[in-house]
């Protein structure tokens, strides 16, 4: 693994457990949405400091919103469905900005229940979810378009899979410091289950950045001799990484049943990441594709 990803998954796991820190929450939605909060509040109170500082607080807001319409550069290739939603990405992200600024306007209108509530990073959080779904729908789309080249095509579920480990980096990240608020059992329950989804975590990256070696062997062509080597090294990453899933669910399971009535809340179930088995079994089935196809060219070659 490059040294910059490294240094840049360094980063994304502290800044969740400083977002959770600030928050208060293992949950990544709570946490980011304090953290959008206090960013709406900043740019209210640079907005009423005066003539210059509204201007900048507007520039700021633009500047923000526009951001998704990066997502339609280069402008000369031909564009697609995923070009509608980094447009709507960008116009819904100017809204909530506006809305973050103003919450007043959003609690009066869809959330009039709320308006007395303290500002605990739900409603924020909630603005947040269709703007990412928005941008992750546009990825996926110009990720499957069917006009890209093969070479690029690899290129872009290489970053779509490093996006994967910074997203599994974060929520690690985001699920300790809340541990401080934590006593008696419930501290060690929180803490066997923070190390869990660490060792899950890093399974997951470990199968990730193998599974990205082999797309970049693959990009060179299929049935290159070198790529058996990764694709054994997958194999085993993505056997290990259904292996661990496994092992920390009854890990938590049987710390539960250990601790019994000292715990508020009791959770005896079998608790696995169906998109965690789904990826490692679909990278088992390109490792037997690869492997196979490497050795139909050896045989034949031998007969050649």
């Amino acid at each position: 693994m490059k040294k910059p990803r490294i240094f840049l998954l360094v980063l994304l796991f502290l800044l969740g457990a400083a977002l959770a820190f600030v928050g208060g929450s293992t949950l990544g939605l709570d946490s980011v949405g304090t953290a959008l909060g206090k960013l709406g509040q900043g740019l209210r109170s640079l907005s009423l400091s005066g003539g210059a500082g509204n201007a900048l607080a507007w520039a700021l807001l633009l500047l923000l919103g526009l951001l998704p319409l990066l997502g339609l550069l280069p402008l000369g290739r031909k564009h697609g469905a995923a070009d509608l939603l980094w447009l709507c990405a960008s116009l819904y992200a100017l809204c909530m900005l506006y809305w973050l600024v103003n919450p007043h306007l959003l609690r009066g209108w869809l959330y009039p229940g709320w308006a007395d509530t303290p500002q605990n990073g739900v409603t924020e959080g909630i603005l947040l979810s269709p703007l990412v779904s928005l941008l992750f729908g546009a990825v996926l789309l110009r990720l499957s378009s069917k006009d890209a080249p093969s070479a690029q095509m690899f290129r872009r579920f290489d970053l779509l899979l490093f996006l994967a480990e910074c997203a599994a980096v974060f929520g690690a990240g985001a699920h300790f410091p809340p541990l401080r608020f934590l006593l008696g059992a419930h501290l060690l329950f929180g803490v066997v289950d923070a190390l869990c989804l660490l060792a899950q975590t890093l399974c997951l990256i470990l199968t990730l950045r193998d599974g990205r070696g082999l797309l970049s062997g693959l990009a060179q062509g299929w049935l290159r001799d070198e790529n058996a080597a990764h694709a054994q090294s997958l194999a085993v990453s993505a056997r290990r990484m259904l292996a661990v899933d496994v092992a920390t669910s009854l890990v938590r399971c049987f710390v539960t049943l250990a601790l019994g009535v000292k715990l508020s809340n009791i959770d005896m179930r079998m608790s696995l990441s169906l998109s965690g088995a789904i990826l490692a079994l679909a990278m088992l089935v390109l490792v037997r594709v690869v492997q196979a196809g490497i050795q139909a060219r050896s045989e034949n070659d031998q007969f050649i």
